[in-house]
């Protein structure tokens, strides 16, 4: 069984851009990641966090920044597509998560 898609954020303007998924594991836990592209590299990140028991977002895996900022449009760019850009980097850190938690590491489906 492949995690669920519970949640999309997708958001930005001239200096920003980000796209978030949360999914349900097959186990029943949450993982969320968030891979946030801005002008700067130093305030650009890529994330995924579990929803720990306490209901707080534990870090659980990341990509630094030099290894995917360079690659991704300016967010000035007027013909940016949001998810296409960062989709690929949201799912691969889902897939660390779930890996980290010990769920099967297959694509969310929609």
């Amino acid at each position: 069984m492949n995690p669920t898609i519970i949640d999309e954020t997708i958001g930005g303007d001239n200096n920003t851009y980000l796209y978030a998924q949360t999914v349900r594991t097959p186990s029943g836990r949450t993982v969320r990641a968030k891979v946030k592209r801005n002008s700067y590299r130093h305030q650009s990140s890529a994330v995924a966090h579990v929803l720990a028991d306490d209901m707080t977002w534990t870090d659980l895996a990341f990509e630094p920044p030099e290894n995917w900022w360079e690659k991704t449009p300016s967010p000035s760019n007027p013909r940016l597509d949001i998810v296409a850009e960062l989709a690929p980097l949201v799912e691969k850190l889902i897939d660390q998560a779930l890996m980290i938690i010990g769920d099967l590491p297959q694509t969310a489906e929609r």
